[in-house]
């Protein structure tokens, strides 16, 4: 009879134990669905911004790639200097857009070559946010998403974030305040970014000049 009676306090223990770690599982789920909502929102808030300087460093391997990037109202120009051991050479990788117009030019040493419209290469000019709407925006999906992924407090660049680590351990640092993406870690790469708002002027979107460029 009291074997019996340990044996259903050793059950009910067990019971209890395995009822809070399902609330304490549902308790992290539900944050962090919250905070993915939260920062999409925020995200998609930020992107109606018509004036801002995005620059970017994206080490991969012993090269990097310096992005700076302008954009004011329908005006864009980005500039992409590549660097490293094996690159001997200028690259680099310039991006125009305005209202009628759309150009990309590639320079690799002293040859230039300018594409347009439709070949135009790398034209997204759209802010580096949170964008959980690549993953799908149903309920289910960002439910999903909440229960495979680790988001966590975290300083990073003097500024405070969510660290969000996906399974494919692919990990990102987003602004608490913005939703804009501060640090970008791949299985390759590794990118940090800065941001302005309001300090882009008309001379920094001026439409480059094409006339030594071999056309494509």
């Amino acid at each position: 009879m009291e074997q019996k009676i340990n044996k259903n306090k050793l059950f009910y223990k067990i019971l209890i134990i395995l009822f809070i770690l399902i609330f304490v599982f549902l308790i992290l789920t539900i944050r962090k669905f919250i905070i993915i909502s939260s920062l999409n929102k925020i995200a998609n808030n930020i992107q109606n911004k018509e004036n801002y300087y995005e620059e970017s460093y994206t080490i991969q391997g012993n090269s990097i790639a310096i992005k700076k990037s302008y954009n004011k109202n329908s005006k864009h120009l980005s500039n992409i200097k590549f660097l490293g051991l094996n690159i001997t050479e200028d690259r680099e990788l310039t991006i125009y857009e305005d209202e009628t117009s759309k150009i990309s030019i590639i320079k690799s040493g002293q040859i230039k070559k300018v594409f347009f419209d439709k070949e135009t290469l790398g034209g997204n000019f759209e802010l580096n946010t949170f964008d959980y709407d690549s993953y799908g925006s149903s309920f289910w999906n960002k439910l999903y998403f909440a229960l495979v992924s680790k988001i966590k407090n975290e300083t990073i660049n003097n500024t405070d974030c969510y660290s969000i680590e996906t399974l494919h351990g692919c990990k990102i640092w987003v602004e608490k305040q913005t939703g804009l993406i501060i640090r970008d870690i791949n299985v390759d790469y590794i990118t940090d970014y800065n941001y302005e708002f309001n300090n882009v002027k008309d001379e920094n979107v001026v439409k480059p000049d094409i006339s030594d460029c071999q056309i494509e």
